[in-house]
């Protein structure tokens, strides 16, 4: 078996940018799934969920007009030519949408019930780690 040296030496030089590239894409990726793992283990408030909530919601709501209409392969200038001819029905659709997920047409308080959960899990995750 070749030492590093060794292989290092026998590498071309496309073959090392590669493998250095190839490292810092890993560098990269543990760095983001620790970055998440520390936004797992936080508490949040309802204000760090409104917008999900909300493009949740809205992303639904288009989804059950699409089904609706038959065509649910549109995508790109399609999809941003239908968002705008559907425009005034999705937004009649959100207050009922919320209700029935959330259990109210206002966003905050969906909002409230995703923080409450998430907080739920930190606390339930902090005290397992206890143990």
């Amino acid at each position: 078996m070749k030492t590093f040296t060794e292989l290092k030496n026998s590498l071309t030089a496309a073959q090392e940018g590669y493998a250095a590239n190839k490292l810092r894409g890993i560098r990269a990726a543990l760095k983001g799934k620790k970055k998440r793992e520390r936004g797992m283990n936080q508490m949040k408030s309802a204000a760090d969920f409104i917008s999900q909530v909300k493009s949740y919601v809205r992303t639904a709501a288009e989804k059950a007009q699409l089904k609706k209409s038959g065509d649910t392969t549109k995508s790109g200038n399609e999809m941003s030519a239908f968002r705008k001819k559907m425009k005034s029905t999705i937004d009649k659709m959100i207050p009922k949408m919320m209700k029935k997920k959330f259990g109210s047409s206002d966003p905050k308080a969906g909002a409230t019930k995703l923080a409450k959960a998430h907080n739920a899990e930190v606390k339930a995750r902090r005290n397992k780690e206890k143990e």
